[in-house]
């Protein structure tokens, strides 16, 4: 009877050195640090920034969350060939490194993980010491408007650095791209967490923008031309002839300036240089000395600048004097 006693508690034993020995292996391993970490970077590379968003310690560090998205995830290069490279331990915080692909970057980036609390009062419960995100200035000269991976997003104002908070780690493709302004594309690879490089994109006219300008400019010259007398109201081009007009003056735009835009002064400024056109007057005038008539047909020469406001798709033209130099 007592050997079969002992033969119980031996075994009982073994029971529960195995089971101890279960759970810390999975404390280890499928309940460890790592693992956490990995399961974040699964949210990421299935591009479900709301899954991501409730994983314990994950948020925007303060900065604007805009681009915390699933179109950001979703539209750029995805996360792939995840490998866990270290899990070291100081003072209760947990570094987990890892190697990564996404597109054709590459990188390896670190999480500070630590104990927040326990499952089951068995396996330990993480969460992130410090959020996954890095936080990017993001400055636009000359307008407002950006993209990332596709994706609108905007500063307040033109021309001043908003910081974003962006999921890291990831490779993120940011350009402007309206129908008027455009910057190309860098490539911003966020690799490590919290502040982050400056991202600052110069936009530029956009061919639309030149073609959509320079036919308002035509337009507006062309209304110039149907006015019926010499000068023209509003108009950069007249003439001032001595002799009597006998018949009614006839514009017609036989050059028009080219256009070419240059930044302004400011946000959302721009300007036309001063550009030479020819219009065409036809009449018939009489001499005051012989009361002759005869046809009346010259080239006048004129010139234009502008300055030029973008707001949203809009445009606002403003002409430029150019006094007695015009």
């Amino acid at each position: 009877m007592r050997r079969t006693v002992v033969s119980w508690l031996v075994a009982v034993g073994l029971v529960l050195i195995a089971s101890i020995g279960g759970v810390a292996t999975a404390n280890a391993t499928v309940f460890g640090a790592g693992a956490f970490v990995r399961d974040y970077l699964d949210t990421l590379a299935r591009g479900d920034a709301k899954s991501a968003l409730g994983i314990p310690g994950v948020n925007d560090g303060g900065a604007d969350d805009a681009l915390l998205t699933d179109a950001v995830l979703r539209t750029g290069a995805r996360l792939s060939d995840i490998s866990q490279v270290s899990d070291t331990e100081s003072a209760g915080i947990h570094t987990v490194t890892v190697r990564w692909h996404a597109g054709g970057q590459q990188g390896e980036s670190s999480f500070e993980v630590e104990r927040d609390g326990s499952r089951l009062g068995l396996f330990p419960a993480w969460r992130f010491a410090t959020p996954p995100v890095a936080l990017v200035p993001v400055t636009v000269a000359g307008d407002s408007r950006f993209r990332v991976n596709d994706v609108p997003a905007s500063t307040g104002t033109a021309g001043d650095a908003d910081t974003f908070a962006l999921f890291v780690p990831g490779a993120y493709d940011v350009d402007a791209r309206t129908r008027l302004l455009s910057a190309p594309a860098q490539t911003l690879v966020a690799d490590t967490t919290g502040d982050a490089d400056a991202v600052e994109l110069e936009v530029k006219p956009t061919t639309g923008f030149q073609q959509r300008l320079q036919k308002e400019v035509d337009g507006f010259l062309d209304s110039c031309a149907t006015q019926k007398v010499l000068q023209p109201t509003g108009c950069p081009f007249g003439q001032v002839i001595d002799d009597r007009v006998s018949s009614p003056p006839t514009w017609t735009i036989s050059t028009y300036p080219v256009i070419r835009i240059g930044a302004g002064d400011g946000a959302g400024k721009w300007q036309v240089s001063p550009t030479t056109g020819t219009a065409n007057l036809t009449m018939d005038v009489q001499a005051l000395a012989d009361g002759t008539v005869s046809p009346y047909d010259e080239d006048v020469e004129f010139r234009v600048a502008y300055d030029v406001t973008v707001k949203g798709d809009t445009i606002t033209i403003t002409p430029i004097d150019l006094g007695d130099d015009g």
